[in-house]
């Protein structure tokens, strides 16, 4: 219908007829024309104007109608005023219900990380001195660090400079590895990443950890992921528990999967 009126307009046709429905309900004089599930109603004077002719105007009669583009057009405009509006309201909605969102990115200072890691194990302090490395080796230089980090759970975030909703979620992973840091060991993963931008990024938003650079996607696809950001979670001996597809824009989610799924605690009732 969207097509005949613009057709109409760029052609200079003064009238346009689309999909044509049944008027089966009104008042006596009155002539109905839908546009979708709507009908709009024509007031008894108009169906004097020709360019609102109609076949039939008593009541209750099966009618075709025939209007203007200039009609067709008003209700175009109406239904998508309409549609805006409710796409407004939707995002007003999602984001009382969502909070306030993702915390702002931080440097944490070396005194912080030094005080929030402490103490921690070998095999996690020898992550923690590769902090925001790239590492080499694909799928064989992961799956050999996650053989290395036996007995420790471990949490691999997938992500990359050019998704957007990773460099949202990366300040809640920056936050959950400091965090748990002594317990827990973070290897990230990027992907198919221009370089220049992932080092750019991690100056902006530091993290604790090393990634394990991923150019083709051999990782990626390992895991059989369906897009970035993921996040996969190991137990303490090494089993593969859950794998998150998604951003988390929320601390609060990230914590309760790192206790679920990481720390073998019970989800909350």
């Amino acid at each position: 219908d969207v097509d005949s009126a613009m057709i109409g307009l760029l052609c200079g046709k003064r009238w346009s007829r689309g999909k044509l429905r049944r008027a089966t309900r009104g008042t006596p004089g009155e002539a109905e024309v839908r546009w979708g599930a709507f009908p709009v109603p024509l007031a008894p004077h108009l169906l004097e104007i020709p360019a609102y002719r109609t076949r039939a105007t008593q009541a209750r009669a099966p009618a075709d109608v025939w209007h203007s583009y200039g009609m067709r057009l008003a209700l175009i405009a109406l239904a998508a005023a309409a549609l805006v509006a409710v796409l407004a309201v939707g995002l007003n909605q999602s984001q009382e219900g969502s909070g306030s969102g993702p915390p702002a990115p931080r440097r944490p200072s070396a005194g912080e990380v030094r005080a929030a890691l402490a103490g921690a194990p070998p095999q996690l302090v020898s992550l923690h001195r590769q902090a925001n490395d790239f590492l080499p080796g694909q799928r064989t230089g992961l799956d050999a660090r996650l053989r290395s980090l036996r007995g420790h759970p471990v949490v691999v975030n997938i992500w990359a400079a050019w998704c957007g909703p990773c460099r949202e979620e990366l300040p809640i992973l920056q936050s959950a590895a400091l965090s748990h840091g002594k317990r827990v060991a973070f290897v990230g993963v990027d992907l198919r990443d221009d370089r220049g931008s992932a080092v750019g990024l991690l100056r902006q938003i530091p993290l604790t950890y090393p990634s394990y650079d991923d150019p083709d996607g051999q990782i990626f696809t390992g895991y059989h992921l369906v897009g970035t950001p993921s996040t996969i979670f190991y137990d303490a001996a090494g089993k593969q528990t859950f794998v998150h597809q998604g951003a988390y824009f929320h601390q609060a989610d990230l914590e309760a999967d790192i206790r679920r799924y990481a720390l073998g605690q019970d989800a909350p009732a």
